[in-house]
């Protein structure tokens, strides 16, 4: 077991955790940080588990593989505020090959995980978000794995299948920018459901928008952020939800306050949610 309390450790090339038939490697970062680089590999025959809290950071150049081999189990998990994982990529339950599929799990309930390429879930792959905040460029759901998000925040430009949101909120792009699902999108109706759009302008480019190639299901909560210092004008408008097909409505709408000449108006259509800025009164949104 390997246990890191303060200070720095440069693992050099590998962090391997569980390499062998039988083994079972632990390593837990609890303070300052692990630099690794190239991979970090968390049961790759064997069971591996990999815990970052306390302020602890792990910084890895390359890949996270996590349940990389058959009969392997790995485990990640990162649950502790200030604590972050910052990856170029990650395959949860397998590797790059999915004929060598282990088990593997990565669980978020705080601090941050942060993707610069792409997170693939592999058929025997779990990925739970409860909390904090996981990032990354693309994330791949295609392959019969599991995605649980309750909580925290989701920041994703590209996620493949369908997405399932039962709690915490899906902050559309990077910053300013698009999320698109290839696939279906259902939200609960729950209030701590949240879609939060952030708007600099009117202008294509300036505000959030979530792209759905199925069926969005909507519920949950609305919140709408002016950044920037945007002041919308009348007659502004934006497509901030383009689907194949929607469904519902948001629970619950959160705008921002507008001139007293000025009203909010979103507008349900058949594929997608308009918002709108008008003149005197409109419909509250729901």
């Amino acid at each position: 077991m390997i246990t890191q309390t303060a200070g720095t450790i440069n693992a050099g090339d590998d962090l391997v955790l569980g390499h062998e038939a039988g083994s079972n490697g632990t390593c837990n970062v609890e303070g300052d940080s692990v630099n690794v680089d190239n991979g970090v590999f968390v049961g790759v025959r064997g069971s591996g588990t990999l815990s970052v809290s306390g302020g602890g950071q792990l910084d890895v150049a390359g890949h996270l593989f996590v349940g990389d081999d058959l009969n392997s189990n790995g485990s990640v998990n990162v649950n502790r505020a200030f604590a972050s994982v910052d990856i170029t990529d990650s395959h949860v339950g397998g590797g790059r090959d999915i004929s060598q599929s282990g088990q593997g799990s990565l669980t978020i309930s705080d601090g941050a995980v942060n993707v610069g390429s792409s997170l693939k879930i592999w058929s025997t792959g779990t990925v739970n978000l409860s909390g904090g905040t996981l990032r990354a460029q693309s994330i791949d759901h295609t392959q019969g794995g599991t995605f649980n998000f309750t909580g925290g925040e989701l920041h994703v430009e590209m996620f493949d299948g369908d997405l399932t949101q039962n709690g915490g909120i899906l902050a559309a792009g990077a910053s300013v920018g698009t999320t698109t699902i290839t696939g279906d999108y259902t939200m609960a109706n729950l209030s701590d459901t949240t879609v939060e759009i952030e708007l600099v302008g009117a202008a294509t480019g300036q505000f959030d928008q979530v792209v759905v190639t199925g069926t969005a299901t909507l519920g949950g909560t609305l919140d709408v952020l002016l950044v920037n210092g945007y002041t919308p004008q009348a007659g502004d408008r934006r497509a901030i939800l383009v689907a194949g097909r929607r469904a519902g409505r948001f629970e619950h709408v959160n705008l921002p306050p507008l001139s007293s000449s000025l009203a909010w108006d979103i507008e349900y259509l058949a594929t997608g949610v308009e918002l709108r800025v008008v003149t005197g009164a409109t419909d509250s949104g729901k």
